[in-house]
């Protein structure tokens, strides 16, 4: 039941005046998952403190969901539409012997 924390490359936003989003990766038992939890703010150390409201998704279920909120925000006009790949190959630009001759 071994637990890594990877709690030094813990990313923050601000919910709110009282409490931020945590996004992090820890492990265990052998797995990774990705957390996004609720913290809030010690007032009298300036520590933050996770909460219990979160959720903890393995990497695989991760990637699914931020294709699935890609989408949401897309729809509902937050993002752009990514554009798509191209699928021929870009030009070489001119190195500097081509272009003296």
């Amino acid at each position: 039941m071994a637990t890594a924390n990877k709690t030094d490359d813990i990313k923050f936003m601000e919910k709110n005046d009282n409490a931020d989003i945590g996004v992090y990766v820890s492990e265990y038992n052998g797995r990774e998952y990705l957390h996004v939890r609720e913290h809030y703010l010690v007032a009298r150390t300036g520590e933050r403190k996770p909460t219990k409201k979160g959720v903890a998704l393995s990497l695989e279920k991760a990637a699914e969901l931020h294709k699935l909120l890609g989408s949401v925000l897309v729809e509902a006009g937050v993002i752009a539409k990514p554009r798509a790949k191209s699928t021929k190959s870009a030009a070489k630009p001119a190195t500097k012997s081509a272009a003296k001759s």
